[in-house]
């Protein structure tokens, strides 16, 4: 992460992005009733305070076989 001290326009650049706690697993999922919500209720336990998980979609790992319910409160 790179960030600009502008002046009343703050910038903040994402570099790169790799996939994170649950990307190994995520497309099964949909396998397991309720898997998704349970995932995205236990990750919120694993968040240090003042951070925020966010699924950024793109980037060098994208694919349509892992499509998944939603894991993070942001997207």
């Amino acid at each position: 992460v790179q960030i600009a001290d502008r002046p009343g326009d703050p910038l903040v650049v994402l570099n790169r992005s790799y996939g994170g706690v649950s990307f190994s697993f995520t497309r099964f999922t949909q396998l397991f009733d309720g898997l998704g919500e349970r995932l995205l209720a236990d990750t919120d336990a694993l968040v240090p305070e003042g951070a925020v998980l966010a699924e950024v979609t793109g980037g060098p790992v994208t694919s349509n076989l892992n499509l998944h319910a939603r894991l993070t409160p942001y997207e």
